[in-house]
């Protein structure tokens, strides 16, 4: 039987660490000034969310991003079993 990796996708821990990841982004994005992100939007038609990814967290995100269209039942079950 094959696993994940030897079929070059990622491993069931390194998919909880993503998940992990972006349940700490979720938390930090609850904390930004929303108002000043608000009054950014209407002035200029952007705003900057800092602080919302590390480093290490844009990179989990991108694999994230790459483990929900590359294997969206894995991700589904996994991010249940971390988000539940």
């Amino acid at each position: 039987m094959k696993t994940l990796r030897e079929e070059g996708q990622i491993s069931i821990a390194e998919t909880s660490e993503i998940l992990r990841e972006a349940t700490n982004a979720a938390s930090r994005i609850e904390m930004l000034d929303w108002q000043q992100i608000a009054r950014e939007l209407n002035d200029q038609g952007s705003a900057t969310l800092k602080g919302v990814l590390t480093p290490h967290g844009l990179l989990v995100f991108a694999i994230s991003i790459r483990l929900r269209n590359s294997c969206p039942d894995l991700w589904d079950k996994t991010h249940r079993l971390i988000c539940d």
